[in-house]
């Protein structure tokens, strides 16, 4: 369970003496897929230099899943910064495959690098079910400052 995205990538808050407002924005891009995300979370947000970020993805899913594998590729600007793969059952919380159609929750970390640079980052996270169909398709940005 240690990636999917999804990203999984991503609307959280960091707390230190104050409240950090969320830098995560996210879009569903699926059309036809069999997941529909409902809300997508970061954590910590904005992410932190050498630490772990969760992403979450909650939705509902319009099939039983019982496989398939999910990727997702993150740039700073027209660069892939990072590349990240994985299989959908890992991510999944709460429910071991084969999963109920119904609403799930999926969650990865990573491991954010310690060089990572300032700015403003961008990725598609897509998965695929045990059939190869598109299971879910979703858009996202975020800053690290």
């Amino acid at each position: 369970m240690k990636t999917f995205i999804v990203l999984s990538c991503l609307l959280a808050c960091a707390f230190a003496a104050t409240f950090v407002p969320s830098t995560l924005t996210w879009s569903d891009c699926g059309s036809g897929a069999h997941f529909k995300a409902t809300n997508v979370t970061m954590s910590p947000d904005p992410p932190t230099h050498g630490d772990s970020v969760t992403v979450t993805a909650v939705g509902t899913n319009d099939e039983a899943l019982s496989g398939g594998d999910w990727s997702t590729k993150v740039k700073l600007g027209p660069i892939t910064v990072g590349s990240f793969t994985g299989k959908v059952c890992d991510a999944m919380v709460g429910c071991k495959c084969p999963c109920p159609a119904g609403q799930q929750t999926s969650a990865t970390t990573l491991t954010v690098p310690a060089i990572a640079p300032k700015g403003t980052y961008k990725g598609q996270f897509t998965a695929t079910d045990q059939n190869g169909n598109q299971l879910m398709c979703i858009a996202y940005t975020f800053q690290m400052s």
